[in-house]
Order: structure tokens, then sequence, then C-alpha cells
């Protein structure tokens, strides 16, 4: 994925947390009970919805059943259910799903399509199929293979940790899960607001030398001296310019970030 479409996703999942901050500002409500059924279970069937798309699944390794095969293998090593190998014989099924819609087009005149990858873990009852509860943990973008497999890794982990806690009936601690942005996408989060810093930085820094440098009335008491003036006077606009423009991204950058 691009750098410009990695920064769109950032926008995205910037502009997504922000939003949700602010309803949670405006309103506070008291947690729903966990349905009884999803504390009580003994028995479990996980189940594998596969993948809605193969283009953002191919990035990481594994195919298209990771996350079905690490949940399925982080479960099975807690020991708190028995695994049956049919639903009818099951109390919950949890159903694994990676999915990852499109949230955005690339710079224009490209092709590119934003992505945000994402785990849906969705809890049903077996006999009617309604959805009990339902998680999802975003996967944050990373610049390598290795991040983004290390990013995918760490979302089961987060998802492993709010079953514990949704089975325990813990609402308090999921809600506070919820709201809670994960240490890859804060990285993102951290790198976007530097990059907005040093995009400022450079233009403020660039217009702060062009401004040093305007150039003089230059002295044209002869073609040869008027031209060589001339020279001196452009070679200066642009080394201002560039100089005080880096200095101002630099400055931007190294700028402390909320």
């Amino acid at each position: 994925m691009s750098i410009a479409s990695r920064f769109h996703v950032v926008s995205a999942v910037v502009s997504m947390l922000a939003a949700r901050s602010a309803v949670a500002q405006l309103a506070t409500t008291a947690s729903a009970p966990v349905p009884s059924v999803i504390t009580s279970a003994q028995r479990v069937f996980i189940s594998n919805a596969g993948s809605d798309s193969y283009l953002p699944v191919a990035r990481y390794s594994g195919g298209p059943n990771r996350f079905y095969n690490e949940l399925y293998a982080g479960i099975r090593s807690w020991g708190r259910f028995t695994l049956t190998d049919s639903p009818a014989n099951a109390e919950v099924v949890y159903e694994a799903r990676f999915t990852s819609p499109v949230v955005g087009k690339g710079p224009r005149g490209t092709s590119d399509f934003v992505y945000d990858p994402q785990l849906n873990l969705s809890l049903l009852d077996p006999q009617t199929r309604v959805v009990l509860w339902s998680l999802t943990e975003h996967i944050a973008p990373a610049r390598t293979a290795s991040g983004d497999d290390k990013n995918f890794d760490s979302a089961v982990a987060r998802i492993l940790t709010r079953v514990k806690g949704l089975v325990a009936g813990d609402t308090a601690g999921l809600a506070a899960a919820e709201e809670t942005t994960s240490p890859e996408m804060l990285a993102v989060m951290r790198r976007a607001a530097h990059l907005q810093h040093s995009a400022l930085g450079l233009i403020v820094g660039g217009a702060i030398g062009t401004f040093i440098a305007h150039p003089r009335a230059p002295d044209c008491s002869s073609v040869v001296t008027c031209s060589d003036e001339g020279h001196r006077s452009l070679h200066r606009v642009v080394t201002y310019t560039l100089s005080a423009g880096a200095i101002g991204a630099a400055i931007g950058w190294l700028w402390p970030t909320s």
C-alpha cells in the first residue's frame, strides 16, 4: 500500500476515533448485561466465516484462515471451554471473520483504494442464529510485512482478552477496552500528527525563508552587472527557502503530539 494510501487510512481512523470520543463525552449510559448463556456456556463451537476480500488479506502471512486458526488455538489453550466438532453440540458459536471494507480512495489520478482491515468475532445462538454479542478489532497499518503480521497478532490477542472479560461478565472492563486505542494505532496516529506538523513547518519555514531572501532591486548599471545580480538574487531565494523549509519541517516533526 502506498504512503498516500496509508495516510488516508490514518486520517480515516483518526476521524473515527475523534467522533467516537465526542459521542462518549456527550452521553454516558449504564452498561447493559451480558447474555447469561455467554457467561455460563461450557461447550463452544468455533466457526470460520472466512474473508470478504483476497487483496487486503494477502498482506498477511498465513492465508485467509489465519484469524480462525489463531482464535481456535488461543481459546483452546485458555481451557475454559470444551470445543465441539458441531454447532449442534454447542451452547454458543464463536464465528471468526476477517473483513477489510473500503473506507476511501487514494490520491486523485490513482486507482488505489484505502482499506480498513479488521477482525470480527460474533457470538451466536446455535439454535436461532441470533447474534448474542459482537467484537471488532482494527488492524493498524505497518510499513513492512513483518510489521503487518505483528499488528495482526496483536489484534487477535486483544480479541481474546476481550472474550475473557466478556465471559467473566466484566461489562465495565469491556467498555474500557472498547474505548482504549491499541498501541499500534496510537503509533500510527502519532506518525500522522508528526507528518501534519512537519508539512505545516515546511510551508511556514519556506515562506519565512522566501520573505527574508526577498530580492532587492538589482544594480542594472550594466547588462553584465544586472545579470549577475539577478542570478545571485535567485540563488539566495532558492537557498533560503529550501533551508528554512527544511528547518521548519524538522521542527514540526519534533513538535510534541498529544
